[in-house]
């Protein structure tokens, strides 16, 4: 496991601080970390199977300090190979003229798009483009959401939230519409999330001798 940070100040003075966290599940046959201290799979060749590389895990953010606002992203591998859709999530947050913060989350799953896939592939983006249930046929829960009726289709789930002036959040029920509190949406509108893509950070230092 890695994180990595940085603070940044934009020229109208904007702050941002930047974080991500990378893990996987790596056979001690291959280099798990580069010389600057990251997970790399730069060793681990494009066939190794689950048994090599597992587990792999991406989470980043990009937030404004002093308001709240940004990004949040969080992506799941269970294995390790190239084209095994990740599962995850985006939330974007927007700062009000009151200081409080709303925004709205998309979640789902790539198109045949992993974690690895997209360090390997600069094309390549994690955002939500549909959605997979993988065990859907074995769900009879009384609360399932009957609006999934296949293991995997081309929809995603999208919610919006509002911060009250408790400071909890809050589904908006100006925008999501549906009883059960979130929106099942087209994955192909991409008007309603960002790309996020993990960013490069071999600029870092390396870690201090020893560590």
């Amino acid at each position: 496991m890695a994180i990595s940070y940085q603070n940044t100040v934009a020229a109208d003075g904007t702050k941002a601080v930047i974080a991500e966290l990378n893990q996987a599940r790596i056979h001690s046959d291959y280099a798990p970390l580069s010389a600057k201290g990251l997970v790399s799979f730069a060793a681990i060749p494009p066939s190794a199977s689950n048994d090599n590389i597992a587990s792999i895990k991406y989470v980043s953010f990009d937030i404004n300090p002093d308001t709240g606002a940004g990004n949040l992203s969080y992506w799941m591998n269970p294995g390790g190979n190239l084209v095994e859709s990740v599962r995850g999530f985006l939330f974007n947050f927007r700062a009000g003229t009151s200081g409080l913060l709303s925004g709205f989350g998309v979640s789902g799953a790539t198109s045949d798009v992993s974690i690895r896939g997209v360090n390997a592939n600069a094309a390549l983006s994690l955002a939500p483009t549909r959605y997979w249930h993988p065990r859907d046929s074995q769900n009879t829960n009384v609360h399932k959401d009957a609006r999934y009726t296949a293991n995997e289709g081309p929809s995603v789930t999208k919610q919006c939230f509002v911060q009250a002036a408790s400071g909890l959040y809050e589904i908006d029920k100006a925008f999501t519409t549906s009883t059960q509190g979130y929106d099942i949406i087209a994955g192909s509108d991409t008007s309603v999330r960002a790309p996020a893509r993990p960013p490069e950070r071999e600029a870092l230092p390396p870690p201090p001798a020893g560590k």
